[in-house]
């Protein structure tokens, strides 16, 4: 299973406006199941993000290049199904959860928060991030 997509983010955290435009490019591989008319099947693939632009009142010279500080690749796995709506037509939510590494660009630009979580006895070498997705397709079956 393969898609593309464009997504916009909007937020608005304590008084700072950010908004944000990537192009996801996903590959995902199935192994589908029947149970009656649904068809239930894991996923397990990868999920690249590619931030096209950036708009924000807390931008800073070092966020000039975009696509180095929003850009990410994310690991993914989870479980999708196909509910028919007609002959031809289905209904396909799928559930996702995915990991990425934090890129040693963030770790970075923020050397405090690293120092923070160095103080105990362990250092912390990486920092994951940690998601989860949750979509709706509508999908039009070739027979």
């Amino acid at each position: 299973m393969a898609s593309l997509g464009f997504n916009f983010y909007s937020v608005t955290p304590a008084k700072i406006t950010r908004t944000l435009s990537t192009f996801d490019i996903s590959m995902f591989g199935k192994f589908p199941f029947s149970m009656g008319a649904l068809k239930l099947f894991p996923l397990l693939g990868i999920d690249v993000k590619i931030a096209m632009a950036y708009d924000g009142n807390d931008l800073q010279s070092p966020y000039n290049n975009v696509c180095e500080y929003y850009s990410s690749t994310w690991f993914k796995l989870g479980l999708g199904v196909d509910i028919p709506l007609g002959y031809r037509l289905y209904l396909r939510p799928t559930f996702l959860y995915g990991l990425a590494p934090l890129p040693k660009r963030y770790q970075e630009r923020y050397p405090d928060s690293m120092k923070v979580l160095n103080t105990g006895t362990k250092k912390v070498d990486a920092i994951i991030l940690h998601g989860l997705d949750l979509n709706v397709a509508v999908g039009f079956m070739y027979r």
